[in-house]
């Protein structure tokens, strides 16, 4: 690896400084594809969870004014992903998704940018296809119960005292017709996998899932709820957009993080391997792992590839000052370029923490994250021209 003498960035607050405001996950399309707009949630406090009826604002920047235009609210969000907020792909940029409650349950919302028509969806979203034909979605009342940070304040999962229900898992919704259908339950995933969990980690959650980046397979991250004084440990499946042909890259229960699709064949993530917790480029339906540099990426982060795939982006966890690192790193020269490092006023609960999440615009020539390094959360973004 070898490092860039390149000028750092420009860094530019895109929010306002009254309100704390944030987009969320790293793997969605935060901007608009012509780059002149940028979504966002605005909400009132940072400091706690948020609870059963405190509202996000959903929102869009202008990027040339800085001007923010409330579209929505909704009561289903959390820190970590917000409502599951982006563009809806296809669209044009026409229309957004976001989660929402709706008599008493969640629901996908797409949302139509300009006459403000709304599709209720029958169930809440937590990832698109790349075509936006298809949405997948978990049960975020028992992702609270097991990450509150990553699921919804809204009541008790009906099925929380059972450890692997068979009318629960991942479902499969047509974005047309907004109907929902399950299509791999916990029970068969349990089936699969109970020969490699102990005593006591048989009750299993869905906690990520995503498409790759032609729809026709996706990934799923099962954990266990850990016994207390132990950490969850994930097995990665991926299956056929129906939640057939289900293929297991790793055979037991082990570290798994944050991941993004390279290509319809190729995972990029931070897991535990044969040559330990390293950055590995899996081959689907195989277990083939490459190891990408492990002088650079030395613990987990959120990664992603630029739209060419010649880039990566990561970022870090705070470092013993309390910085969060974010770099880019060129794959094919292994050049490896900083763009910051932001001081995290983290506020305690793991569940409210601030990550960077950094997200590519769609023409790979500008980035945008979020941070508290100014006391409060905000959305910023760099200008990557004088830079790749």
């Amino acid at each position: 690896m070898k490092s860039s003498s390149s000028r750092s960035p420009e860094v530019r607050r895109i929010t306002e400084s009254d309100r704390h405001c944030f987009f969320g996950y790293y793997d969605v399309q935060a901007w608009s594809p012509d780059k002149k707009q940028h979504l966002c949630h605005r909400v009132k406090f940072r400091d706690r969870l948020p609870m059963q009826n405190d509202v996000a604002e959903i929102g869009v920047i202008d990027l040339e004014s800085l001007k923010y235009e409330k579209l929505a609210d909704t009561t289903a969000w959390n820190f970590q992903q917000g409502a599951m907020l982006q563009y809806l792909p296809g669209s044009e940029g026409r229309e957004i998704v976001f989660n929402v409650r709706k008599d008493g349950a969640y629901r996908g919302c797409i949302m139509d940018m300009h006459g403000g028509h709304r599709k209720i969806l029958e169930r809440p979203l937590a990832n698109v296809s790349p075509d936006g034909k298809f949405g997948l979605s978990i049960n975020f009342d028992r992702m609270f119960a097991f990450r509150p940070g990553y699921g919804y304040a809204g009541g008790p999962d009906a099925r929380l005292a059972e450890d692997h229900p068979d009318d629960d898992g991942v479902f499969l919704i047509d974005m047309e017709s907004g109907k929902a259908r399950l299509i791999m339950s916990l029970d068969q995933i349990h089936g699969f996998s109970k020969d490699w969990l102990l005593p006591g980690h048989h009750k299993l959650v869905v906690n990520h899932l995503g498409f790759n980046t032609d729809g026709t397979r996706f990934v799923v991250l099962t954990r266990y709820f850990p016994p207390p004084g132990t950490f969850s440990q994930t097995m990665l499946t991926t299956a056929a957009g129906d939640g057939s042909d289900a293929y297991h890259l790793t055979e037991d229960y082990r570290y798994a993080s944050h991941y993004n699709w390279k290509n319809p064949s190729q995972l990029l993530i931070h897991a535990g391997g044969a040559t330990g917790n390293q950055l590995y480029l899996l081959t689907d339906k195989s277990h083939k792992a490459d190891v990408i540099d492990a002088g650079v990426f030395t613990s987990d982060g959120h990664c992603s590839y630029s739209p060419d795939r010649k880039w990566i982006m990561y970022d870090s966890y705070p470092d013993n000052e309390r910085r969060e690192h974010l770099f880019i790193y060129h794959v094919e020269r292994r050049e490896k370029i900083e763009l910051g490092r932001f001081l995290s006023t983290h506020t305690g609960s793991t569940d409210i923490r601030c990550d960077l999440h950094p997200r590519w615009s769609p023409d790979g020539k500008s980035v945008s994250f979020d941070s508290t390094h100014e006391g409060f959360r905000g959305i910023y973004s760099i200008d990557l021209e004088g830079v790749v």
